[in-house]
């Protein structure tokens, strides 16, 4: 679910606004609290220190 996006890795962050992205989606920055509750549906962008998308997975 989440290989569709793999073209916005290495983007900065502000491209998410851009993407209509219709499912739960978690946008996790440096230094955020994360849940460990795992919802397969749900897409979660990793932004980097540099404000970049570093990684994007499920759960």
């Amino acid at each position: 679910m989440a290989a569709p996006y793999a073209r916005l890795i290495g983007q900065d962050q502000t491209t998410l606004e851009r993407e209509l992205i219709l499912r739960q989606v978690r946008v996790i920055r440096p230094g955020d609290f994360v849940t460990q509750d795992f919802r397969p549906m749900r897409l979660n962008f990793e932004i980097d220190n540099d404000g970049r998308i570093a990684r994007i997975f499920c759960g």
